[in-house]
């Protein structure tokens, strides 16, 4: 229809901030914890002018991978409780800081960043 989208944009901020929230769904709907360690992170990142996403990860759909680490849309990562190990390879191969939270993954070296393809194999 001829629609001119480049000059109505707005230009992207370089300079914001954000981190990205994962956690697995069933723990989101089935625990009130959650949801006020949640509250609490988002109050708190608020207050610096950081953004947050929440990317509740289905069980089992291990391909799922939010689209603000993907495109690395985001500055950090905060992994909320257990999640698959494909997913915690997924975003460390993705180059991010990464923040796990009342999880433990014992096979994985984080302070390798390279080891993350490696521990699939």
């Amino acid at each position: 229809m001829g629609y001119d989208f480049r000059g109505g944009t707005k230009k992207l901020n370089k300079e914001a901030m954000s981190v990205t929230i994962m956690i697995a769904r069933h723990v989101l709907v089935d625990n009130g914890f959650w949801v006020s360690i949640i509250n609490g992170i988002e109050k708190a990142l608020y207050k610096k002018n950081i953004s947050v996403f929440l990317s509740a990860i289905e069980d089992n759909d291990e391909t799922q991978t939010p689209l603000s680490i993907k495109q690395i849309k985001t500055n950090g990562v905060l992994i909320l409780g257990q999640m698959s190990m494909r997913h915690i390879v997924d975003v460390g191969v993705s180059g991010l800081p990464i923040v796990l939270i009342d999880s433990f993954y014992s096979d994985l070296k984080f302070d390798l960043g390279i080891a993350w393809e490696s521990t699939l194999k």
